[in-house]
């Protein structure tokens, strides 16, 4: 069980069950000064299941702001999934062999006011899994 973590500027729900992500960041969020506001920061986070593993509790998705100034991360988006609704949200992926829970969150406006890292968590039942961190730095002082 993992996740699968993306960070863009938009995510657009098109027909036929499919999104598009506009925008898409690699590793870092580059930005012009500190402290600094963005209208909006989009994360789509996969939750892939092994279609051997059974998933009897809840899943809770956080994404969280990481600063070295705050001891405390702080949650800037949470969805809870219920058991009953991990029943129905699971969907066999074409090639087989997983389940695949999509989450999208829209998040802003949204200010940042040192270099941080914005990342994303699955809380699934008492095991925590990490996805993968966007750094937000301020371009470099040439």
């Amino acid at each position: 069980m993992h996740l699968q973590v993306l960070y863009c500027d938009d995510i657009r729900e098109e027909i036929g069950n499919k999104f598009s992500l506009m925008g898409v960041y690699a590793s870092d969020m580059l930005i012009s000064e500190l402290p600094s506001t963005i209208s909006k920061l989009c994360v789509a986070v996969r939750l892939v299941v092994p279609i051997k593993s059974k998933l009897s509790s809840a899943v809770m998705l956080e994404v969280i702001k990481d600063q070295k100034s705050k001891n405390t991360p702080e949650a800037l988006a949470t969805s809870q999934i219920t058991a009953k609704q991990l029943e129905q949200a699971f969907t066999q992926t074409p090639a087989g062999g997983d389940y695949l829970l999509q989450a999208n969150f829209m998040i802003g406006p949204l200010t940042f006011d040192q270099e941080c890292a914005v990342r994303v968590r699955a809380l699934v039942g008492k095991q925590v899994l990490e996805g993968a961190s966007l750094q937000i730095r301020q371009y470099p002082v040439s």
